[in-house]
């Protein structure tokens, strides 16, 4: 977010392992350009993920949109096996 205050053009957002929504608190917080709502963001979970489980990945990535960030992306992804 350092950037973003600075004035710097943000690409985008990768997430992962997330289970509340700080992007829209710093948003609001540094008082950030309109522009940083058009910020691609990518959000993603493990299917079987304890901590950040998908259904609260899913509402973070509500929240986010619902924070006015237009372009979020949610996927969940199956277990990974090795």
């Amino acid at each position: 977010m350092g950037h973003a205050i600075k004035g710097s053009r943000i690409a985008g957002l990768y997430l992962a392992g997330v289970n509340e929504n700080l992007l829209g608190e710093g948003y609001r917080r540094f008082r950030l350009r309109r522009d940083f709502l058009s910020t691609k963001v990518f959000i993603t979970s493990g299917q079987s993920d304890k901590i950040a489980t998908p259904a609260q990945t899913e509402r973070v990535a509500r929240s986010i949109r619902a924070n006015g960030f237009r372009q979020c992306d949610w996927r969940r992804f199956p277990k990974v096996t090795m």
